[in-house]
């Protein structure tokens, strides 16, 4: 497991024990959180995954 992935995981199991999500998001990210999940409400994301790979792009 990499390290950012291991940062991730600690952060969301400190989320859920906490129940103070956003404002922990919000902290290690601000704007950019508050644009991404604006984009995400207005359906404007897509996956794409590729058949014989498995592999996703959004």
């Amino acid at each position: 497991m990499s390290a950012s992935s291991k940062v991730a995981e600690s952060m969301w199991r400190s989320i859920e024990s906490t129940g103070s999500g956003q404002v922990s998001l919000n902290f290690l990210f601000g704007k950019n959180l508050e644009r991404a999940t604006r984009i995400v409400d207005q359906c404007g994301v897509k996956k794409i995954s590729g058949e014989p790979s498995g592999r996703s792009i959004f």
